[in-house]
């Protein structure tokens, strides 16, 4: 979890939350997601696919629509070199320490996106302060072609890849 140094998230000492970032022009969600976890954490993650999306209208001080991804990845690393230029802190902590982080109104999407982390993460074990959710699927990317032409893209699906379809 991070601390960022400035901007809306620099919140005090006890706002801790998952890292992000911006996807780069021509980048794939995954990628994205990757990159940003290892420039803020230095840890190298795999992507493992979407656990769900946030999207908020007239967003920012361009007032464009903004799109969240929260992301489910599987560390590679785990030594932590934190990006002093972007947080003030980073640290491994404990998914239900995480969870029960009084940051966040109950119910609030927020509170939502940390619990689905946490129980993506947890699989149903341990213990929690307030309502559990007991299935958080991951959409997982299919690389298949666009149907003209020799170029592929990505689908997002909860669906298993493996497929028996006419």
């Amino acid at each position: 979890v991070v601390q960022e140094r400035a901007g809306p998230a620099a919140r005090g000492k006890d706002f801790w939350k998952v890292p992000t970032g911006l996807v780069d022009a021509g980048e794939d969600i995954a990628k994205a997601a990757e990159r940003e976890v290892f420039e803020e954490t230095g840890i190298r993650v795999q992507f493992e696919g979407v656990l769900g999306f946030r999207e908020q209208h007239n967003a920012g001080v361009e007032r464009k629509t903004d799109i969240v991804f929260l992301c489910k990845a599987r560390p590679l690393s785990t030594d932590i070199v934190r990006c002093e230029r972007e947080l003030a802190d980073c640290k491994w902590m404990p998914a239900n320490e995480f969870a029960n982080l009084p940051i966040w109104p109950e119910g609030s999407v927020y509170w939502t996106f940390n619990r689905m982390c946490v129980e993506q993460a947890l699989q149903g074990r341990g213990k929690m302060k307030g309502p559990r959710i007991n299935h958080v699927p991951a959409f997982t990317p299919w690389k298949l072609p666009r149907g003209f032409g020799d170029s592929y893209t990505w689908l997002y699906s909860g669906l298993p890849q493996k497929r028996n379809w006419p």
